[in-house]
């Protein structure tokens, strides 16, 4: 897919048109430069194939340096099927569960005593 990518030519991945362009875009988001950046807390929400599996390495790397620079990250797991990898259109109700048990405790948090 790379060579077809540098030769000029779009690719497909799991249905989706995947320009020359847009993985030059990707390829150079470089998440490690926020470390010592002024960001607020940080909610990190992966998808896992099941609740004992671990974060992925580069999601635990890049957030253990986030947080030895001292930034607030709080990891979160989903257990999710790989919705990319569908031919169908799949809603990962566990993403949207978590996301609303995020907001539900900034919600808690933002209340007066």
């Amino acid at each position: 897919m790379r060579a077809e990518l540098t030769s000029g030519a779009s690719v497909e991945i799991a249905g989706y048109a995947i320009t020359p362009a847009m993985a030059a875009a990707i390829d150079a988001v470089d998440l490690g430069r926020f470390a010592n950046a002024q960001l607020p807390a940080v909610d990190w929400i992966e998808s896992v194939a099941a609740a004992e599996r671990p974060l992925s390495v580069a999601s635990r790397n890049l957030i253990d340096r986030w947080q030895g620079a001292g930034q607030q990250v709080q990891p979160h797991a989903a257990v999710a099927q790989q919705f990319w990898g569908t031919p169908e259109i799949v809603v990962p109700q566990s993403f949207l569960d978590e996301t609303e048990a995020i907001v539900r405790g900034w919600s808690r948090a933002e209340s007066p005593a």
